[in-house]
């Protein structure tokens, strides 16, 4: 094969990579996108809906707004009488007062900027902790407000009135414990019951039989057992942040949450040796009245909830990662009811294995407390910050129990098929209602199409890119547990991106494929069928003379299998004519024998019916530039030669009617091959002239043979003899 033959070659290889997807092409099918599993269907959005740690979503309790606060943080709730509900906030350190059916009222503005702790005694008389300087305000029932207690502390954490009577008050800045008597006045020397070694005491608890105190400390998220005498035992290293809630049991066991804001706190190396100190730290023959022991591992998370036994033993009740408790409320039973800063998000908590995620405040945020209301079973407030709101759960499942799904993306323009739904009880059942809105935009704005209901279970909304349903559910419904959307990608039109026309006859040849074992990891991936080696079809050479060959890249966006019809016409003639007919691969063998020489153009019609409708079957035609058929090789004329003493100059023509003049040789008395170069210096016209002067010739005959060539390798030869005197 020639040179410029090859080289054309070469610029058609790249064509043929693309043949291995042809051959394994497959064509429009349907999709569908699944959403089940607690991973996927968290990612949707709440309202009145509870999803299972196993990813079954069902109507919940229903949850209504009681009030709004004009505060963005609520540090602290308590309940007095008559369910009326104190709240202190992180905006100018304003208290409130929330009754039902009121707006809220403000009772109290201090100083400082933050009230982070609040308590009422049995005379309805309402303290107020204060930071950051660290002061408790008294309000009394008939609106006197007071100062009560101002330690040299710079926070106020939490307070409690104890079953003695007594308020204990628990400071940050430098750690302590006051025990304070409600009889307490200005200039009265506090009582400090307890100093941390830790900065921080951030929350207090009374025992069952109201005889100590379980405070949490940080940083270091330390837990103490402190008796009302003031002697104190270290039960627990966290390492978290702090110690954000704790409940004592009956039992002695403790329930307590830990809370970090964020990963990477400090954690100090846990001892496994018991430290106590008592007021009477002389006394070394006093009995520990103590039997828990400082457990001596890391917990798994910086933001759980943790049960610690009598014995000391340490176990993990609930963690979620990227779910960071901000409150926690026993339902009973070993139930518990979270409040997380996920979106607002609330989960009720058996074990590490069985939980829910039973519901979101539609304000979002963090859910910073749950308070159960008085002599009402079952019903509880949630009070959210970020922003403040108020809101009451009650005991009846909500007839207004709605799911929305995340936007699900396609990737491209598809149509709706159906939808489809299943329940826990493993079939499809009734009990829900559900729309879809689709559009184009990934964020689902006033582009969007209106929510439309399905018809039986096929999607109505108009055919686009993105879409998201929404289930209502009614109360007695079991729950679903997947949800399946159904499309397919509408047919697009096939492309051909490029032709090319080469020498000579070729055939596609394609090696057989080799057997591949399935690797078992592959079993396990998200797509639902295998890869298997792709083979890479070979052009295999048939015969050169009197063909051409045609091949072409096919492209089809639904990777449908695609026919090919193949038309040439002479330019200028303006008529096509049919050559071939669904030709399966993208390559054709022409024999031009028979054809006028002069410049054709190739059609190639694609045509995806193979894998569509009839109705709905696509077709893409393109032509190839203009190529020459040329079979006459160039005319070589011996236009002059002059022989001298030990010289010879010869003048040659070369011309060709339709090819330009592409390269020329001589050879002289059988040696070698050499170059002749055109006399304008360059091959870039159908007729060049060519001088050849050789010198330094010995006397004699000799034979000089000129070879002529056009671009499509047709030569023309001479030969010329001369003799040197």
């Amino acid at each position: 094969m020639n040179f410029s033959r090859m080289k054309l070659l070469r610029n058609t290889i790249a064509i043929f990579l693309f043949l291995s997807s042809v051959i394994s092409a497959f064509s429009v099918m349907t999709e569908n996108v699944v959403h089940e599993g607690f991973a996927k269907l968290d990612k949707g959005e709440f309202e009145n809906i509870g999803i299972t740690f196993d990813g079954k979503i069902f109507p919940t309790r229903e949850l209504a707004e009681y009030a709004t606060i004009p505060a963005s943080i609520v540090w602290e709730a308590v309940l007095g009488k008559e369910n009326e509900l104190i709240l202190s906030t992180g905006n100018n350190g304003t208290v409130y007062r929330v009754l039902p059916e009121q707006d809220p009222e403000v009772v109290f503005q201090p100083e400082e900027a933050l009230s982070r702790a609040l308590a009422i005694d049995k005379e309805g008389r309402i303290y107020v902790g204060t930071s950051p300087k660290g002061r408790v305000y008294r309000i009394l029932p008939d609106g006197t407000q007071e100062i009560f207690f101002d330690p040299k502390d710079i926070y106020i954490w939490d307070m409690e009135i104890g079953p003695d009577g007594n308020l204990y008050v628990a400071t940050g800045g430098r750690g302590k414990i006051y025990k304070i008597p409600l009889t307490f006045r200005m200039g009265d020397e506090p009582e400090v019951l307890f100093e941390a070694s830790e900065i921080h005491v951030n929350k207090m608890a009374f025992t069952a039989d109201g005889t100590a105190l379980i405070i949490g400390c940080g940083s270091g998220g330390n837990l103490y057992r402190l008796d009302l005498e003031g002697n104190y035992y270290a039960l627990y290293h966290s390492g978290a942040e702090e110690i954000k809630t704790i409940f004592p049991q009956d039992d002695g066991s403790i329930y307590f949450s830990t809370f970090s804001s964020g990963k990477g706190s400090s954690k100090l190396p846990s001892s496994g040796a018991n430290t106590s100190k008592s007021k009477s730290e002389d006394d070394e023959d006093t009995p520990n009245p103590y039997l828990m022991t400082v457990f001596a591992k890391d917990l798994p998370e910086d933001n759980g909830l943790m049960m610690l036994d009598p014995e000391g033993n340490v176990k993990s009740v609930w963690s979620l990662s990227s779910n960071k408790i901000f409150s926690v409320q026993n339902l009973g039973e070993d139930r518990w009811l979270i409040g997380s800063g996920t979106n607002g998000r609330v989960f009720r908590a058996e074990s590490m294995t069985q939980w829910s995620n039973v519901m979101a405040v539609p304000s979002g945020g963090e859910v910073t407390q749950i308070i159960p209301l008085n002599d009402e079973e079952d019903t509880l407030f949630l009070i959210s910050s970020n922003p403040a709101r108020v809101y009451q759960l009650k005991a009846n499942i909500s007839e207004e129990a709605v799911y929305t799904s995340e936007v699900i993306d396609t990737g491209k323009m598809v149509n709706w098929g159906t939808l489809r739904y299943l329940s826990v009880t493993g079939a499809f059942v009734d009990g829900v209602e559900i729309e879809t809105r689709s559009g184009n935009i990934e964020d689902p704005n006033r582009s969007w199409s209106e929510w439309q209901p399905l018809e039986g279970d096929q999607i109505q909304s108009p055919n686009s890119r993105f879409i998201q349903y929404k289930i209502k559910m009614y109360p007695d419904n079991p729950g679903l547990q997947r949800i399946q959307v159904y499309y397919q990608e509408q047919n697009l039109h096939p492309a051909i991106d490029d032709i090319r026309i080469i020498p000579g006859a070729y055939g596609l040849y394609a090696p057989p494929k080799p057997s591949q074992n399935l690797n078992f990891s592959k079993v396990f991936q998200s797509t639902s069928s295998f890869s298997m080696s792709r083979r890479v079809p070979q052009l295999v050479k048939e015969k050169e003379e009197g063909a051409m060959t045609a091949v072409w890249m096919p492209a089809d966006p639904n990777q449908d299998r695609l026919l090919f019809d193949l038309f040439v016409e002479r330019v200028g003639d303006e008529q096509w004519i049919k050559i071939a007919s669904e030709l399966e691969n993208p390559i054709f063998a022409m024999d031009i024998r028979g054809l006028e020489e002069g410049y054709y153009r190739l059609k190639v019609v694609a045509d995806d019916k193979l894998d569509n409708e009839a109705s709905k079957a696509l077709r893409y035609a393109k032509s190839s530039d203009p190529f020459l058929i040329d079979f006459t090789s160039p005319l070589v004329t011996l236009e002059e030669s002059e022989t001298t003493e030990g010289k010879v100059s010869i003048q040659i023509s070369a011309e060709d009617k339709f090819g330009v003049i592409e390269r020329a040789y001589y050879v002289l008395n059988g040696g070698h091959m050499l170059r002749a170069i055109p006399n304008d210096g360059m091959f870039d016209s159908t007729s060049e002239n060519f001088e050849i002067a050789i010198d330094d010739l010995e006397a004699g005959s000799y034979s000089l043979v000129f070879q002529g060539y056009d671009e499509n390798g047709n030569i023309g030869v001479i030969t010329h003899q001369f003799e040197i005197p």
